[in-house]
């Protein structure tokens, strides 16, 4: 690999090895690939650290680690080609680096799914103002496609699934979610997926003046609930009084 010989250069600050110090902060050159200085509490002085030993490649300082490459031709052609932006040599770097039908992911090259979800309705209405929303999905594999298992694991991103069954003898999925006060969604579409197969339901979203409009009939339910304890504390306080001025009364009257 054609790797740059590293000058080192002291920190104009540091204390060179051997000279005087107090704590190891003054002897820190700086540079991560020829070790830690520390300062010797026997003597006082700067002492080198031990150099980074790399089992693959050699130190880089600019990620103070080991670079196994610096350019794909440093990479071998024994299924990791290509040089990372972390300097290792790995399957890919994007999707065009694997072959039809698989997905660059973390550097290796992934097989796509195959199974696609056939999902209805295929929309999820979050304009409704009762809350919680509430609805039931029908779900099955795409027709020609293989996989789809209606028993798999069932994720439908912030929604809380309440019932879920299979059909019959059939292949049919039924999925009824909740939509929590509290869910949020990015995008306009909701990630579905059972076991290994995926599916995407369109997102019906309310407009900003149909929040605002929420938002308000919230604060007014809020306000009348509100008002609603304070008239049970004010009877509960006349009725408290009314019943203290009563006993009050009453001994009063048993003093005489």
């Amino acid at each position: 690999m054609g790797f740059a010989f590293l000058l080192f250069v002291s920190s104009a600050n540091a204390a060179g090895i051997g000279e005087d110090c107090i704590v190891d902060l003054d002897c820190d050159d700086g540079v991560y690939c020829n070790g830690i200085e520390s300062c010797s509490a026997e003597t006082s002085v700067c002492v080198a650290g031990d150099a980074v030993v790399c089992d693959v490649g050699e130190c880089n300082e600019d990620i103070e680690g080991c670079a196994e490459c610096e350019v794909d031709l440093d990479c071998p052609d024994n299924g990791t080609p290509f040089c990372s932006d972390t300097l290792e040599c790995v399957e890919c770097l994007e999707d065009l680096d694997c072959s039809i039908g698989e997905t660059c992911e973390l550097n290796e090259c992934i097989e796509d799914s195959v199974c696609n979800l056939f999902i209805k309705p295929p929309k999820l209405n979050l304009k409704k103002g009762v809350r919680p929303i509430k609805q039931m999905f029908t779900i099955k594999g795409v027709k020609g496609e293989e996989g789809f298992d209606p028993t798999g694991e069932i994720d439908f991103g912030p929604c809380e699934i309440v019932e879920s069954f299979v059909a019959g003898d059939s292949d049919v999925l039924k999925v009824r979610i909740i939509v929590p006060d509290n869910a949020t969604f990015e995008g306009d579409f909701l990630d579905v997926q059972v076991g290994e197969c995926t599916g995407q339901v369109f997102l019906k979203k309310p407009s900003q003046k149909q929040l605002q409009k929420q938002i308000l009939k919230e604060q007014k339910k809020q306000e009348k609930l509100v008002l609603k304890e304070q008239k049970r504390l004010e009877k509960e306080a006349k009725k408290a009084a009314k019943k203290a001025a009563k006993e009050a009364k009453k001994e009063a009257k048993n003093n005489k």
